[in-house]
C-alpha cells in the first residue's frame, strides 16, 4: 500500500552436503612367518543437509625397507590394494545427508633390514615421528599412509588425512669384552650382545650366536647369562632366544663366555698350527670366520627363521713360545769354561701377552757352577745385564713382562763352570762324565 512497510514476506532454504574424512591406524600384527598384517580405517561422513558425492584414494608411503606383499579393502566397497602406489577406493560415490561410509584397509607387509637385502631400502628403519592418527609424520616413516577425498568432482584433493603406525624396531649390537688367562693354559673369552627396541611398539625376536674361531683354538666349554642363561654349543650355533618378547623402549643384554685353549705346536691335531689374527680387532666390521676369536650373532626380528640383523666381533689371543739354544762352551786360561745359551721368547699370537722367564741348569754332577751372567734385549724396556757368583740354582731372568703380537725378546745366559773328574774330588759327583744323549 505504499507505506514503506512489508505486507507480505516469503523465503526459501536449501542445503549443501558437508563431506568429511578421517583416517585411523588400526594395528600391526605379526603373522609368525616374517610378515605383519597392518590395518587402517577410513570413515567418510556427510554431516551436511543434502546428498553429496566423493572420490576416495589411499596411498601407502611406508619406510623403504617395508615391502607390501598384498593388500585389500572392504566395508563400503571392496577390492585389492595397489602394492606400489595409489588405490582408488571410490569414484563419485553418492553419500546421503547424515550418512557415514567406512572402509577397512589391510596390507600384508615384510620388514627387511639385513645388509644387502634386495628390497631397495637403506636397511635403517625410520619410525613415525608422531605415531598414531595425529599430524606430524611424513612419507617414508614407519607405516605412514595417506587418504585423500575429492568432494566436488574436479579432480583435485579437497580433504587429506594421514595415519602412521610402527613395526617393532629391534636392533642388536655385539661387542668383544676380553680374553683373560685363567692360569691353566686356557682363556675365558667374553662377549656382550645387546638387543634393543627403541621403537614405540613391542615386538619379538630370535637370537643366535656362532663362534667361528681360528682353527687352532679349541672351545672347552661355554655359557651365556643375562636376559637368558644356558650352555653354549662348543661346535656350532647356539640359540639364545626364540620369539622372546621385548617391550617398546626396552633392552635385553646377553653375556656369552667361552673357555678356550690354543695349540700351535707342529703336528697338533685339528688346526693348521698357524694363528690368523683378526683383520680388524674389536667390534667393527672387517674380520671374518677363521680369524682369531671371530664370533657372529644373528637376530631374527620377524619370526621367519632368517637373520635380519647380523653383527660380529673379533678378539685375539697371545701365543707365547720359547726356544733355547746352546751356543758354545769356551775354555778359559784358568781351566774353567764359559758355557753360553740363547733364549728367544716370541709372541706368534694376535694380542699382547705377559710372561715370566726362568732358567734352571741340571749339569752332570761333576760340573760345578762358579758364577756367570745373563742379559736381555726386551721390546718393552730395552737391554739389561746382570751377574751372579756361585751356583744360583734357578734364575728368574724376567717377571711379568709384556710382549706384543709378532714380537720377540732375546736373552743370553752364560755359566762359568769347572769340571772335576779326579778320584776323591769334593764336588759331590761320581767322577764319571755323562755326555748329552
Amino acid at each position: 500500500n505504499g507505506d514503506g512497510n512489508a505486507d507480505i514476506t516469503d523465503d526459501a532454504c536449501g542445503d549443501l552436503p558437508n563431506i568429511t574424512m578421517r583416517k585411523d591406524f588400526g594395528s600391526a600384527v605379526p603373522n609368525g612367518n616374517g610378515t605383519y598384517t597392518v590395518t587402517y580405517t577410513v570413515a567418510v561422513s556427510n554431516n551436511g543437509g543434502a546428498s553429496g558425492a566423493y572420490t576416495l584414494k589411499d596411498t601407502p608411503s611406508f619406510d623403504n625397507d617395508v615391502t607390501i606383499n598384498s593388500g585389500t579393502y572392504s566395508g563400503q566397497a571392496g577390492g585389492s590394494m595397489s602394492t606400489s602406489g595409489t588405490t582408488t577406493l571410490a569414484t563419485n560415490a553418492a553419500i546421503a545427508a547424515g550418512a557415514t561410509h567406512t572402509y577397512f584397509i589391510t596390507f600384508n607387509v615384510s620388514l627387511n633390514l639385513a645388509p644387502g637385502s634386495p628390497d631397495g631400502g637403506d636397511n635403517t628403519y625410520t619410525p613415525c615421528q608422531v605415531p598414531g592418527n595425529g599430524p606430524g609424520s611424513s612419507p617414508n616413516q614407519g607405516l605412514y599412509n595417506r587418504a585423500t577425498v575429492d568432494t566436488d568432482n574436479d579432480g583435485d584433493t579437497d580433504i587429506t588425512d594421514d595415519a602412521c603406525g610402527d613395526l617393532p624396531n629391534i636392533n642388536m649390537v655385539k661387542n668383544f669384552v676380553g680374553a683373560v688367562p685363567v692360569g691353566n693354559g686356557t682363556y675365558n673369552v667374553t662377549y656382550n650382545i645387546v638387543v634393543s627396541n627403541p621403537g614405540t611398539v613391542a615386538g619379538t625376536y630370535g637370537l643366535k650366536d656362532t663362534p667361528l674361531f681360528d682353527n687352532d683354538v679349541t672351545i672347552n666349554s661355554g655359557s651365556y647369562s643375562g636376559q637368558a642363561s644356558g650352555s653354549m654349543n662348543i661346535s656350532g650355533t647356539t640359540t639364545l632366544a626364540t620369539n622372546a618378547a621385548i617391550a617398546a623402549g626396552a633392552s635385553h643384554m646377553y653375556t656369552v663366555t667361552f673357555n678356550v685353549s690354543m695349540n700351535l705346536t707342529p703336528g697338533s691335531p685339528g688346526g693348521d698350527n698357524i694363528y690368523t689374527p683378526c683383520a680388524v680387532p674389536g667390534n667393527g666390521p672387517g674380520s671374518g670366520p677363521g680369524q682369531g676369536l671371530f664370533n657372529r650373532a644373528e637376530l631374527d626380528v620377524n619370526g621367519d627363521g632368517n637373520a635380519d640383523i647380523t653383527d660380529d666381533a673379533c678378539g685375539d689371543l697371545p701365543n707365547l713360545t720359547m726356544r733355547k739354544d746352546f751356543v758354545s762352551a769356551t775354555v778359559k786360561p784358568d781351566g774353567t769354561y764359559d758355557v753360553t745359551y740363547n733364549i728367544f721368547v716370541t709372541n706368534t699370537g694376535g694380542a699382547t701377552g705377559t710372561y715370566t722367564l726362568k732358567d734352571t741348569h741340571a749339569f752332570d754332577d761333576d760340573v760345578t757352577v762358579n758364577g756367570g751372567s745373563y742379559n736381555g734385549g726386551l721390546i718393552c724396556c730395552g737391554t739389561f745385564f746382570n751377574t751372579f757368583t756361585g751356583d744360583p740354582g734357578t734364575l728368574t731372568l724376567i717377571s711379568n713382562t709384556s710382549l706384543g703380537a709378532g714380537l720377540t725378546d732375546v736373552f743370553s745366559i752364560t755359566y762359568n763352570v769347572s769340571l772335576n773328574l779326579a778320584p776323591g774330588s769334593t764336588d759331590g759327583g761320581d767322577n764319571v762324565y755323562t755326555p748329552c744323549a
